[in-house]
């Protein structure tokens, strides 16, 4: 499965740690919470969460202050030091920032204007955050929420935990894996891609309200198990509502 489109491009970061135990209610669950959950049941080494969102918060281009004004405030909601990048033309404006916030968690942001007669106009907001310690999600799946939340923007959010077991997993074994992370938060598969490669599974859970409505079907969890041999590594991506990435 392709990584959809979004407005920042992912840059990976690699490496492993020992997944901390996560408590989660049975009711009102997130993404982060099925993501962690389904990942934590499959015994697989944890590499990365991956969290993006994005959103057009208004529909009409904003000038450069009032863009600089939105930027300040994300930056002060999410302690940002350096400085960021510009890009100004004729008919667009854009604000760019990526940097370590913190020891293993890297941000990248995107913030865009466009205003153009014959083409979409408006205002962009994307943001994505990697991360090799899988406590420190949850404080950013939370601050992304929450500065969409004051722009009164409808954001579209997606989390990605990445991780691996040693050598190459048979079909049996992939598909074994790949049924215990939907059974952990009660998810039904709805539909899959199988080949000698590649075991990619979606499904839905009642245990988290959000999620896609793709050809009049629910989704909200995605698992996709494949072999590289590049590292001799079977790599387990698990993902809500969809992976929004690479695998």
């Amino acid at each position: 499965m392709k990584n959809h489109s979004s407005i920042i491009a992912f840059l990976g970061i690699l490496t492993f740690i020992i997944i901390p135990i996560y408590q989660i209610n049975a009711a009102n669950q997130d993404y982060l919470d099925i993501v962690t959950k389904s990942f934590q049941v499959t015994n697989g080494e944890f590499s990365e969460l991956n969290i993006e969102a994005w959103a057009q918060i208004n529909k009409k281009g904003l000038p450069a202050g009032e863009l600089q004004a939105i930027y300040q405030d994300i930056a002060k909601e999410l302690s940002l030091s350096a400085n960021p990048s510009y890009e100004k033309y004729v008919d667009s404006i854009s604000i760019y920032y990526g940097q370590i916030l913190e020891e293993g968690v890297y941000l990248q942001l995107s913030l865009q204007s466009f205003q153009s007669e014959g083409l979409e106009s408006g205002t962009f907001l994307g943001m994505q955050i990697s991360c090799i310690n899988l406590e420190k999600g949850r404080k950013y799946f939370d601050l992304f929420t929450k500065i969409f939340d004051s722009l009164n923007a409808q954001n579209e959010i997606g989390v990605t935990i990445v991780g691996t077991f040693p050598g190459q997993l048979s079909q049996e074994e992939r598909f074994r894996k790949s049924d215990l992370a939907f059974a952990s938060v009660s998810a039904q598969v709805v539909e899959g891609i199988e080949t000698e490669e590649l075991v990619s599974l979606s499904g839905y859970t009642p245990l988290c309200t959000s999620y896609l409505d793709v050809a009049d079907k629910k989704i909200n969890l995605n698992a996709a198990i494949r072999y590289h041999a590049i590292d001799n590594k079977t790599y387990i991506h698990i993902g809500a509502p969809l992976i929004f990435q690479e695998y």
